[in-house]
């Protein structure tokens, strides 16, 4: 229920101006100890949301507009968060403005889980453009690079690179790393021996869903033990997204992202 994560400020109170429910303090992570005022509440506001939050009080308290707004806050422990926050006032029975009453709710996930679709979406748009480009370049891997510079300036990833089948006919194939994009503090990895002819048959459910035409993706750490999940943690990999490219319902290669700082 709305009420237990309730928060009110009365404006006409001197001394204790600002009520939290109890759900409320939990949410800011603000102990019964805490001397609370407007302005200390309004701090723990990230600084990029710092300004709009700080208006909207200020237009509730002057002139009477209600808001519903999100905006990230770091709570005294620095725990990063989202959060949902309604205020409206509250009229007493002279028809004064003295009280301000809302609720807060926390949606840190809910949050999280849209910016991570959004930037999938971005990533496989930018994916899209890459393939299309390349399939009608008389330069392929000089256009393939440029498309990494402007991609991973774009979508903030740490690396991208492009593996190609070796030997598309032969029975038993290999693929080998053939072109790199990476962060300046990066390390890079196109000239890792261990990247060059891998067969197909180390990694042989990763091949085969590629193959198909389906991305690839995770996070290292919760990849089973085995010769891919070696891979991706000698390159110091967190996450990563790896994008076929298919021509003539072949897999001539794939494309991959990583992520060597954050789990997504």
């Amino acid at each position: 229920p709305s009420h237990d994560r309730q928060w009110g400020y009365d404006i006409s109170e001197s001394e204790n101006p600002i009520y939290l429910s109890k759900v409320a303090k939990e949410i800011l992570e603000i102990d019964d100890k805490s001397k609370i005022s407007l302005n200390y509440l309004l701090n723990l506001t990230n600084i990029s949301d710092r300004k709009k939050t700080k208006n909207v009080f200020q237009q509730l308290i002057l002139n009477n507009e209600n808001f519903d707004i999100e905006f990230q806050i770091i709570t005294p422990n620095n725990n990063h968060k989202w959060v949902r926050c309604i205020g409206k006032v509250q009229h007493n029975n002279l028809k004064k403005n003295n009280k301000i009453v809302g609720s807060i709710q926390n949606i840190t996930k809910q949050k999280n889980n849209e910016l991570q679709l959004a930037q999938r979406n971005v990533i496989l748009a930018s994916i899209t453009d890459v393939t299309t480009e390349l399939m009608h370049s008389n330069n392929w891997y000089e256009s393939l690079y440029n498309a990494f510079v402007i991609t991973g300036n774009t979508i903030n990833v740490d690396r991208i690179y492009f593996f190609e089948i070796d030997n598309i006919e032969d029975e038993v194939k290999t693929f080998s790393q053939k072109l790199e994009w990476t962060k300046n503090n990066i390390k890079p990895q196109i000239n890792n021996p261990n990247l060059q002819n891998i067969s197909v048959n180390e990694m042989f459910d990763f091949y085969e869903q590629l193959s198909k035409g389906r991305l690839f993706y995770g996070i290292t750490s919760t990849l089973s033990e085995g010769n891919l999940k070696d891979i991706m943690e000698s390159q110091d990999i967190k996450s990563f997204l790896i994008y076929p490219v298919i021509f003539n319902n072949n897999l001539l290669g794939f494309l991959g992202f990583d992520d060597c700082h954050n789990e997504r």
